[in-house]
């Protein structure tokens, strides 16, 4: 009885803690912003921009007006470039506008974003360290005998009730088998 006294105790210490924290940096970022004047910033000269020019890291990249001219239901999803200055249409490549191929255009990007950073495809190829490997840092065997577990437990864990779509025990043994084995999902 004592034990569990003692850890309530600690826990509602630890609340309050965070709460006074909580209440400390709302007051006094507010302070702060009360105080301070608004500064404006000389207007810089236009620069010419040419290849010699060099980057400006302080410009925040531009969602395009109109990401998909053609006016479809269809959206072109646009990827910051590694400086985050620049927005790649990922679609673009994309037989046509339907969401089919926005999809799969999308997920070429992301295969060759994961190729070029070493990030495996499948869990039976993630190595030591999170690279690709040619063998896993996962057992197949024990991947297979827990799977059901591991299933139930993603299907009762908090964030699985705010999907747009509650998957079955079934369908969520099949989605991590083809997260296991790089499989297409077709349900």
């Amino acid at each position: 009885m004592k034990k569990r006294t003692l850890i309530v105790i600690v826990v509602l210490i630890v609340v309050a803690l965070i709460a006074a924290a909580c209440v400390y940096g709302y007051v006094s970022g507010r302070q702060q912003t009360q105080e301070e004047p608004p500064v404006s910033e000389p207007e810089k000269p236009a620069e010419p921009e040419g290849p010699d020019t060099p980057d400006k890291p302080d410009e925040e990249p531009v969602q395009p007006d109109n990401p998909n001219p053609s006016g479809g239901e269809s959206v072109i999803v646009y990827v910051p470039d590694e400086q985050g200055e620049t927005l790649t249409p990922v679609g673009a490549d994309a037989k046509d506008d339907s969401d089919q191929a926005l999809v799969d255009a999308l997920i070429a990007e992301l295969r060759k974003m994961n190729k070029e950073l070493n990030i495996p495809y499948a869990i039976q190829n993630y190595g030591e360290g999170g690279v690709i490997a040619e063998q896993s840092i996962i057992d197949e065997k024990e991947f297979n005998e827990k799977l059901s577990e591991v299933a139930k437990n993603a299907i009762a864990d908090a964030c699985t009730g705010s999907n747009p779509r509650i998957p079955t025990q079934e369908e969520m043994e099949k989605l991590l088998t083809a997260v296991y084995y790089d499989k297409e999902i077709d349900f």
